[in-house]
């Protein structure tokens, strides 16, 4: 699993390398010989860390039933708290998504950051994840926000996002006490995820390091994604994210 963690880096670092600096046209030929095996070796991962955190799953599962029959209530409890921070993801978010963890910490130290709508915890009471919009995060009715779980460091950054939205619902981003906007308004036909598409909006110029609030002017737009990136051509996918 280390090996392949260090393919990961050299994945994300060689290829913002050779997006931010001219190399000779050989080394560009050498890279996109050696992707597709990079690309293989980084979905090979993914595949592996997920079927470990099944088997985690499925242990704790059995152990609950096993405590609860037994009638140790106690061990019943906690194994069924631990269990719901198991399956959130949040107990192994490093092997999960290392694309979050220590592959990039935070997004001052990297090119991007990545970020799942599941992965966002903190949003306004109204915030509501999947309901009848499986997997894209959305606000019933207006004066949500969504705090993206990472904090991003001084530099220019542009905030990617993937999601639906039947009307206009445009958003704006605070960070610093500074608002940018509106954006993300664009209509995409429908709120469901068979709809969705990439929206960019920036560069933020931000002093020190601090949070991104996402927040809708009204109504949300449904979202399923954003990525934190230095690039201004990035464009979001639903590859990105899974």
């Amino acid at each position: 699993m280390k090996m392949t963690f260090r393919i990961l880096i050299i994945i994300f670092v060689t290829s913002w390398l050779l997006a931010e600096e001219q190399f000779p046209a050989i080394v560009i030929d050498q890279f996109n010989i050696i992707k597709p095996n990079l690309e293989k070796a980084r979905q090979e991962y993914s595949r592996k860390v997920k079927n470990e955190h099944d088997k985690f799953v499925k242990a704790i599962e059995l152990s609950l039933v096993r405590e609860t029959k037994a009638g140790r209530f106690d061990n019943a409890m906690a194994l069924r708290g631990a269990l719901e921070k198991v399956k959130s993801g949040d107990f192994l978010a490093e092997w999960l998504a290392p694309v979050a963890g220590d592959l990039i910490s935070d997004a001052g130290s990297g090119n991007e950051l990545i970020i799942r709508a599941d992965k966002i915890k903190s949003m306004a009471p109204n915030g509501t994840l999947g309901g009848l919009y499986p997997d894209l995060l959305w606000t019933n009715g207006g004066s949500g926000y969504y705090d993206l779980p990472t904090k991003i460091g001084p530099g220019e950054w542009y905030i990617c996002a993937l999601y639906a939205a039947g009307g206009s619902r445009p958003c704006d981003i605070v960070v610093e006490d500074k608002v940018f906007g509106p954006v993300f308004s664009k209509v995409s036909g429908s709120f469901t995820k068979e709809s969705i598409l990439p929206d960019i909006c920036g560069p933020i110029v931000i002093a020190r390091e601090c949070t991104v609030r996402i927040r809708p002017i009204g109504y949300s737009p449904h979202f399923y994604g954003f990525i934190i990136t230095k690039s201004k051509d990035r464009i979001a996918s639903i590859s990105d994210f899974e």
